[in-house]
């Protein structure tokens, strides 16, 4: 749960919300990722493991049970002042400006692979009849695979404001996602 939870808390949060990016918002966040990265690193080891049995991968209960990690810790106050030092209202801001910047990424990734939504229906097509595949592997796989396409869905929402927004500042987030340019 621990790496879930503090790649979530830095990167991802997935669910949309009526969305109006600014260039300035998109830039602090670039800008401050590394000092709380710094912060959610230092702080790794307060968190419970992963239980991969009890493991969901739905992006947005995860997010929210980072967020109740943090409060169960005693940390969801100074990573809220990390929060505000960092120019953001909250750990609530600070998450919608995340999964914003985040979909807007992806939703520009997407513009050029068009066919990942069909990929995925194949795998998941592939893993439900593969007779070499163990039941419970299948499960998960599928899970995965199912997770994969809600995002897909919750990336094709991203109003096209947002988009242009990250447009500009897609050589950085490539940078920090370590994505290789043209995805």
């Amino acid at each position: 749960m621990r790496f879930l939870i503090f790649t979530l808390l830095s990167l991802l949060a997935f669910s949309v919300s009526a969305a109006n990016l600014s260039d300035s918002e998109v830039q602090r966040w670039i800008d401050t990722h590394p000092q709380i990265q710094a912060w959610l690193d230092q702080h790794e080891d307060l968190f419970p493991e992963e239980d991969e049995d009890a493991m969901s991968f739905n992006m947005e209960q995860i997010f929210a049970e980072g967020i109740e990690e943090l409060r169960k810790a005693g940390l969801y106050d100074e990573f809220n002042s990390q929060i505000q030092d960092a120019g953001f209202n909250n750990v609530e801001h600070w998450t919608e400006i995340t999964q914003n910047i985040t979909l807007a990424y992806m939703a520009l990734a997407m513009e050029d692979s068009p066919h990942s939504r069909q990929m995925l229906e194949r795998q998941i097509e592939e893993i439900r009849t593969s007779p070499n595949i163990p039941e419970d592997q299948r499960e998960m796989y599928e899970a995965m695979m199912v997770s994969s396409l809600e995002m897909i869905d919750m990336a094709e929402q991203v109003p096209d404001a947002d988009k242009e927004t990250v447009r500009p500042h897609l050589p950085q987030l490539e940078e920090m996602f370590e994505v290789e340019p043209g995805y």
